[in-house]
This record gives C-alpha cells, structure tokens and sequence, in this order.
C-alpha cells in the first residue's frame, strides 16, 4: 500500500531494493506471488522539480518493470516444477524457452541504467550494485544453461531444437556487446561491483555454424566427430558446463545473507569509495538489523508494514 501510492523516487527505490532482496531468500509464499503487489508503471516524484526528477523517474520505472518480469518468471519455474516434480526435468525444447525467457531478462535488467547527473547520488549507486550482481548472476545461468542445451542438441540433433538453439545463440552474441558496454559504464560511474566484473565470455563462431548445419538437415546426431574444430568446441562447451560459478579470483557470486542493510539518504560518496568491496549488495557495510528468522510462520504482507 505505501509503493503503491508514494510519489517519492527514495521511498520507491528502497521498496523496489527490499523486494529485490526478498527474492534472494528462496522462498516459496515469495515463488508463488507472481507479478508484483504494486504497479510503478506510470511512477512520478512529486517532492522534486520535473527537469530533476525524470532521471530518477525513469530509473525507478525501469527497476520496477524488471522485478515485475523477473516475479512473473520466477513464478512460472515454480509451477513448472511443482507439476512436474522433482526428479524429472525440462524437455530440451522447454530449457530453450526458458533461455529466451532469461535473454529477455537480460535486456530488461540492461535498460536499468541511471543518466550521468543521477549516477552520482548514492542511492542510485547502492541499486545499481544490486543490479550488477544480479545481471551476472543471470548471464551466468544463462551461459550454463546455453551448455547444456547445446549439448542436448548435438546429441538429438532434431531441426526444430537446433533452430531454437541457433536463435538464441544468434541474441547472445548481440547480448554480449551491450553486456560489456554496460559494465564499462558502470566501472565509469564508480558501481563498486563493477570493478570486478571479468569479461564476456564469447561462444566460438562454430557453434553457430554447427547449429545452422543441424537446421539444414546436413548434419545428424551425434555431432562431435573427431576433427580439431569440433573438439576444441566440445571442450569449450563442456568447460562452460561444468564452470563453479563460486571460483575464480575475479569471478562474482550472489551470496543469500539473513543481514539487511539500511541505506542512508545522506551518505556521502567519498564515504563509499572506502567502503570495502562486496560481492553481496545486501550484505553487512555501514548499519545492520538483525534479522530473526520466522519458523513454520506465513510471511506476512511486507508492503502494508
């Protein structure tokens, strides 16, 4: 009730913040929500002269609309699942979909993205270290699941899965370049968690090929025959496969934590660059509440309170 009808930008982002961290907490009553409870669709600041607040009213709408996509998707897996329980898993064609499903993720989490006169207000930096973790967290689930679904496919070889395949394929190297140049303008702006975001793994342009082979009908299954090009691109997808996301000295992670971090409005910037770099944006840096867990409890309405 109070998202719904604050027309202040920071009231608003720490709302849209505080969800974003809900979701970290793998809850099931939070999986079966679905869209949002509140709508920032058409969200104005009414506390801010209008040549200042668009920046920020842009910012929090495009926050707002990834969150709103990313609920729905995370509802639907939960159904998916709960349907088709536990031990068995997506049909090749359904893991495609739902790459596609996180390629648009992708797109929308790349609209999030301050003006360079916003960019220096230390809220819009704190959402912004949410939101770089969070690309990289989705990009690195897409990468794994790219994978294992060109895996499947060069095992099946059918025409239907390897056009999927090449579509998505086809987006991710598109993907890719904005990735890279998102991340660069982030390190411009002084995001923290920039600074240690390494660079976009590319897929080899064999792959592509071998997927428009499959399509075309001028390769069967079993793709992987021996000669050096095919070998060098079976080890790179299954090194991609089998990657621990928790490795790697300039690797990033999301890490769940029971400790929520409240944001102060005035904080200075300089105070920030002292801050020490997290790989977690809701983890402990300047002031914590602690936080009681709740037992064989529903979850009550967080946006009331």
């Amino acid at each position: 009730m109070r998202m719904q009808k604050t027309r202040s930008w920071v009231v608003a982002l720490k709302g849209l913040m505080l969800m974003h961290g809900i979701y970290c907490c793998d809850l099931a009553i939070v999986q079966k929500m679905d869209r949002l409870p509140f709508d920032l669709t058409n969200f104005r600041d009414e506390h801010v002269s209008q040549d200042k607040a668009w920046a920020y009213n842009a910012f929090v709408r495009s926050y707002f609309a990834y969150l709103d996509q990313k609920s729905a998707f995370i509802s639907m897996e939960f159904q998916k699942k709960s349907k088709r329980g536990k031990k068995s898993e997506d049909t090749l064609m359904e893991e495609l979909e739902k790459l596609q499903a996180m390629q648009d993720l992708i797109d929308m989490l790349l609209q999030v993205k301050p003006d360079y006169a916003s960019s220096h207000n230390g809220l819009i930096l704190e959402a912004m270290d949410c939101v770089i973790v969070e690309l990289f967290d989705v990009y690195g689930k897409f990468c794994k699941g790219i994978a294992r679904a060109l895996l499947r496919i060069y095992d099946i070889g059918g025409k239907m899965e390897a056009g999927a395949g090449l579509t998505v394929l086809q987006k991710a190297a598109t993907q890719s370049g904005h990735l890279s140049a998102y991340f660069d303008f982030c390190r411009e702006i002084g995001v923290l968690n920039a600074s240690q975001c390494p660079q976009m793994e590319r897929f080899p342009d064999g792959c592509i090929k071998d997927l428009e082979r499959i399509f075309n009908g001028a390769d069967e299954k079993g793709r992987f025959k021996g000669d050096d090009e095919d070998k060098a691109i079976a080890s790179y997808i299954n090194a991609i496969a089998c990657k621990d996301e928790h490795k790697g000295s300039d690797g990033m992670k999301t890490v769940i934590t029971e400790k929520w971090e409240v944001f102060d409005d005035e904080m200075a910037l300089d105070d920030r660059e002292k801050t020490a770099f997290s790989t977690n944006p809701f983890e402990e840096s300047y002031r914590i509440v602690p936080y009681q867990a709740v037992h064989n409890q529903v979850l009550p309405d967080l946006i009331i309170f």
